[in-house]
């Protein structure tokens, strides 16, 4: 495989000048795998954080949930974020499927998906808008928004973060109310 014309025409990589590139994401390694996501920034609190992405240490507990699992059947993440876990999903179900509203989350999704060979159904939607009433899953996993932040408290990307609403948990009662119509007979939610 041509890494360079796969890393220019992904977008991974952009060309300055005549022989210069330059990246547009970090590239790490979790759980044997490579993920791009977008360069960190330094939180208020002073931890490396990615802001468009998502990539979190709640991420890395998701991941370790997929891992502590037997091989699934069907599985949804709900907000993709950078992707990690549904490479991990894509990998130990019969069917992965990623949901996520940002268009650079699913974009980054599908890079680590294919720079790792894995494949899963990527949807660009609200949490359940494009899902089937009759889509039915054995595991569905989801790290939502839901920090609350005091006012006045600067924070990156707080939508993202925080979540909306008063309290910042309206994603979160959105997602309680809608897990019962996606889980399969037996099913596993884990939030």
């Amino acid at each position: 495989m041509d890494w360079t014309f796969w890393l220019l025409s992904n977008g991974v990589v952009r060309r300055i000048g005549n022989s210069k590139v330059q990246s547009n994401f970090c590239l790490l390694s979790c759980f044997g795998y490579y993920l791009f996501i977008d360069w960190p920034i330094r939180s208020p609190a002073g931890r490396l954080v990615s802001v468009d992405t998502y990539l979190s240490r709640s991420s890395y507990e998701c991941a370790l949930a997929v891992l502590d699992r037997e091989p699934l059947g069907r599985s949804l993440e709900l907000g993709s974020g950078s992707g990690l876990v549904a490479l991990l999903l894509a990998q130990r179900s019969r069917l992965a499927v990623a949901v996520d509203i940002d268009p650079l989350a699913i974009k980054l999704t599908n890079l680590n998906l294919s720079v790792n060979g894995l494949r899963a159904a990527i949807v660009q939607s609200d949490l359940t808008g494009s899902l089937s009433t009759s889509s039915r899953f054995d595991f569905v996993i989801v790290n939502p928004p839901w920090r609350i932040v005091p006012p006045g408290v600067a924070y990156p990307n707080p939508i993202a973060r925080v979540g909306p609403g008063i309290n910042g948990l309206d994603y979160v009662r959105q997602i309680l109310g809608i897990l019962p119509r996606l889980l399969a007979p037996g099913g596993e939610s884990v939030m």
